[in-house]
């Protein structure tokens, strides 16, 4: 019965690693910007991030009695305001500067931080590569925006772009860092298409290269595990030698990026091939080795 509760274990673990909370909301609206904190025990969300120059509104809903809660302070703004239990105060300012600022009870024991970004933009294009599916997008536009700065992220995983609205102080090398941390590559989006067109070929020509030694290595497998009369099945350990260039050489890039993947908190289609193909293959060399 240990069994049970180290698989329930596993599993909450496997849980909050990949849906695990996650911080900061954006404030949204044209003309004013506007978020609402929820004061319960703590301040949810505690990390706001708001632009500089926009008229904002901070809606605090005080959903409990405790007095330490009873006041927020906002002192690099000079806010100091009452919160009355289980009601919503607004509270209505403009920033002025960019940085990051504390917000605090009373008593300092509830505390968030409000980030201001600077109002003057650019935008910024960039080619992305790597990606191939949605869980990929996802993934790029989450590192991107953590990046201090960043006002606005769209990816496109069809044209391999990312456009961003950004301060006009972020440097393109930390977007471009930003993205190497999510185990993709990128680069500032060229005005021709050559370079581009000559890689995406190229990379065409190793898959297909790979496909090709893979279909040559299965196609006896196939065969011969069809039960087709006159046709014997080969010996585990012929399977074992066939087998084993398809999932480590040819499938070696679903395992690569399901590596970078784990690494930064996500899954993704790569993730889910090297599971599958991963477990079949050890599993499958276990038993020849034991059973012959």
């Amino acid at each position: 019965m240990i069994w049970v509760p180290i698989g329930l274990a596993v599993a909450a673990l496997i849980g909050w690693f990949f849906l695990g909370p996650r911080k900061g909301e954006r404030a949204s609206g044209a003309e004013i910007q506007e978020v609402t904190v929820v004061v319960s025990g703590s301040y949810s969300p505690s990390r706001l991030v708001l632009e500089a120059g926009l008229p904002a509104r901070i809606i605090f809903d005080r959903q409990e009695s405790e007095s330490c809660s009873d006041q927020v302070l906002i002192p690099a703004f000079g806010i100091q305001r009452d919160l009355p239990s289980f009601q919503k105060t607004p509270v209505e300012f403009t920033p002025d500067k960019a940085g990051e600022f504390e917000f605090t009870c009373s008593m300092g024991m509830y505390r968030g931080a409000i980030v201001v970004e600077a109002a003057e933009t650019k935008t910024v294009s960039l080619d992305v590569q790597g990606m191939t599916c949605a869980s990929c997008v996802n993934r790029v536009e989450k590192g991107l925006r953590k990046v201090q700065g960043v006002q606005d992220c769209s990816v496109n995983l069809a044209t391999e772009t990312a456009q961003l609205k950004v301060a006009k102080s972020v440097a393109t090398g930390d977007l471009i860092k930003a993205v190497e941390k999510t185990g993709y590559t990128a680069a500032l989006k060229a005005k021709g298409t050559t370079e581009r067109d000559v890689a995406r070929a190229e990379e065409a020509r190793r898959i297909g290269g790979r496909f090709w030694v893979a279909a040559a290595f299965s196609a006896p497998l196939i065969v011969t595990s069809m039960h087709v009369p006159g046709i014997p099945m080969l010996p585990p350990w012929v399977q074992a030698v066939l087998c084993a260039p398809v999932v480590l050489w040819c499938g070696l890039g679903f395992f690569v990026q399901s590596a970078k993947a784990i690494r930064h908190r996500g899954a993704d289609m790569n993730l889910l091939i090297a599971i599958g193909s991963g477990a079949a293959f050890v599993f499958s060399l276990w038993q020849t080795a034991v059973a012959g």
